[in-house]
């Protein structure tokens, strides 16, 4: 039998059993990490050991060249992010815990019934995955290879001297252009900036495969929510009677309606009382048994809703403490970046430098699109859902089923937004406004421009 952890392997993909070997994420049902918990803090140590070195040099011995400082302040910032969005993510352990244990739910509890919409969401969050995967394959290599390609000779007299340029400009103990520190340290930058930047990459893709798959929860409501109709033939019984045949207070109904709406109950109560929660009509004919069909589908659909509603709250819970300061230190170091443009539009940097600011720029640029325009899905899903009500079959349904019908328009009016603390919202609009941003920067002088 496949166990719950196992489902939650399949449905979030490979990050979520790579996030659990590094200690940094727990799946629903499975033991505790003990151990290996420990590899989580070597994560947020590799962050550490590339922010206090660097951050210490702005601090202590600033360097006097504007590129240098900038790319100095640039892996401040960047590994500040690293290191933080690590530190959330594990204490929230519970949270995320959850959020997959509510989308596992879900996929059993409301299934698509041949319509292969989560198996197309799946197919393009593994699209997604290994396209946001190669990201630091295409950018860090041009960091590691600028030591090889800017070495300077330099001959005093019979001497030749080679100057080496370090990966990372950081605050080291003794020379660490001369043999063997120099070594060590590229070694140590390397590792560093691999792991730290390798373990960024998963977090952002496990956020980015539980949106996707809140968003295909939404479309899958959709369609379930147009096709809430009575069959053709209760259709013709009723319009043969001149759509009268259940009124609202019909003899043939056996009390009250009990149109009961069910929140915080275990998977066991509320399958139970799903199963009664529609209105019972005596089996006198086709149409009351559409009817009670009908209103069930409603209620099941309502359940659906608010099982989403639910996990859009917990992703933007678990989002606002991880992903806010990415974001904002995105859209600062890709101002940053722009302001370097104007060096290198006038030929005044090395092409290595060239290649490194374009791929930093496009990867911070991408990053934010990516989760704005994933945001933007969920809510144009959400604004769907009161068309979708709408279109159903409700024409032909009795009162009571109207009058639920209503209520959950008029819930749906709202559309379901991911906020991420009091800053930003994830959307086009956003994404738009952070263009605008850019544009503007790269539009002003570069500061510090004639400061050699």
């Amino acid at each position: 039998m496949t166990t719950t952890a196992q489902e939650a392997r399949l449905l979030i993909g490979p990050v979520a059993s790579a996030l659990e070997w590094l200690g940094m994420l727990q799946l629903p049902g499975s033991p505790p990490l003990g151990l290996r918990a420990l590899r989580g803090v070597l994560v947020v140590t590799m962050g550490l050991l590339l922010f206090i070195p660097s951050a210490l040099l702005l601090l202590v011995d600033p360097p006097s060249n504007a590129e240098t400082y900038r790319e100095v302040f640039f892996l401040s910032v960047a590994s500040t992010t690293w290191w933080v969005k690590a530190v959330f993510f594990m204490l929230d352990r519970t949270r995320l815990e959850e959020l997959m244990s509510i989308l596992v739910d879900s996929t059993k509890r409301f299934p698509e019934d041949g319509s292969g919409i989560r198996s197309k969401y799946h197919r393009r969050a593994a699209m997604l995955s290994l396209a946001w995967q190669a990201a630091p394959v295409l950018s860090l290599p041009t960091w590691m290879m600028i030591p090889m390609l800017e070495r300077h000779y330099v001959t005093h007299g019979n001497i030749t001297e080679v100057y080496r340029r370090p990966m990372f400009y950081m605050l080291t103990p003794g020379n660490g252009l001369a043999s063997p520190n120099y070594e060590i340290i590229y070694v140590v930058q390397c590792v560093a900036v691999l792991v730290a930047v390798e373990g960024s990459v998963l977090m952002d893709i496990y956020f980015v495969n539980i949106m996707i798959k809140v968003t295909s929860e939404l479309e899958l409501l959709n369609v379930n929510l147009v096709r809430m109709r009575l069959c053709t033939p209760a259709q013709r019984q009723i319009q043969s009677v001149g759509n009268i045949a259940v009124p609202e207070h019909s003899h043939t109904r056996k009390g009250h309606s009990k149109a009961t709406y069910f929140l915080n109950k275990t998977n066991t109560q509320a399958g139970e009382e799903l199963h009664d929660s529609a209105p019972i009509y005596e089996s006198t004919n086709g149409a009351s048994e559409e009817f009670s069909k009908l209103y069930k589908s409603l209620v099941k659909n309502v359940r659906h809703h608010q099982q989403i509603i639910v996990c859009v709250d917990e992703l933007e819970a678990a989002m606002t403490k991880s992903i806010t300061t990415v974001l904002a230190v995105s859209v600062f170091s890709i101002c940053l970046q722009a302001f370097g443009f104007v060096e290198m539009f006038q030929g005044v940097v090395s092409q290595a430098t060239v290649v490194k600011r374009m791929m930093s720029f496009l990867a911070y640029m991408t990053h934010n699109a990516l989760f704005c325009f994933l945001g933007q899905s969920i809510t144009d899903q959400s604004e769907r859902l009161l068309h979708s009500a709408f279109s159903s079959g409700w024409p032909d349904g009795d009162p009571p089923f109207k009058r639920s019908l209503t209520i959950i328009m008029l819930r749906t009016s709202r559309p379901l937004v991911i906020r991420l603390g009091k800053f930003f919202t994830l959307s086009r609009n956003t994404y738009m406004q952070n263009l605008v941003k850019v544009k503007g920067n790269e539009s002003s002088p570069a500061p510090n421009q004639e400061k050699q």
